[in-house]
């Protein structure tokens, strides 16, 4: 009988050290989703067809995936700077993490790569060179008639990190949102 018990205490032994070798292979293939630390901006960049990140949850410990044809040698810092501004709320002329505008964001993520940008989405338009093949990294403009009113910064995957004034800083969706019919271009900020 004793031995029947050490069998059966061996075999869920063996069980149990099975299951956490299978948590630790299933926790290990997930740090692959994990963002790039802010030091280290020489990594391969990875294609976006097997990431979706959902704009309405995102996590903020989600990295973000561009394609490579669509980077500079910018892109890894710009999207580094702006994902530690997730979560901030709206704050027409804020300037800091208690508050925050669209032009605002994008100044305070360019000023700490050292380019100084007007707190102004329309001057930031009218300042900047206009492309029309964008790369992660470059601002994506809007217009409200003939004005240029809101600006985001263009992570690829037809998204952007930019101040919504109902959810604060978010990513979101390009092509496809309410957005879409109000989008005047792209600019290069560098």
């Amino acid at each position: 009988m004793k031995k029947i018990i050490v069998i059966i205490l061996y075999f869920c032994w063996l069980l149990l050290i099975w299951g956490c070798q299978s948590t630790a292979r299933f926790i290990n293939k997930n740090e692959t989703y994990q963002k790039y630390s802010n030091t280290d901006t020489n990594k391969k960049i990875s294609d976006t067809s097997d990431v979706n990140i959902d704009t309405n949850n995102y996590n903020v410990h989600t990295k973000i995936i561009y394609p490579k044809e669509l980077s500079s040698k910018y892109s890894h810092k710009i999207i580094n700077i702006a994902e530690k501004w997730i979560g901030t709320p709206y704050l027409y002329g804020g300037n800091t993490k208690a508050g925050i505008d669209c032009s605002g964001l994008v100044r305070n993520v360019f000023l700490e790569l050292g380019i100084d940008l007007p707190h102004s989405s329309a001057q930031q338009y009218n300042l900047l060179k206009p492309t029309n093949t964008p790369v992660v990294g470059d601002l994506v403009f809007f217009k409200k008639g003939n004005i240029i009113n809101h600006v985001g910064i263009f992570i690829g995957d037809n998204k952007m990190i930019h101040s919504s004034s109902s959810k604060g800083v978010i990513i979101q969706t390009i092509i496809g949102s309410s957005l879409e019919n109000r989008l005047a271009g792209y600019r290069k900020a560098y």
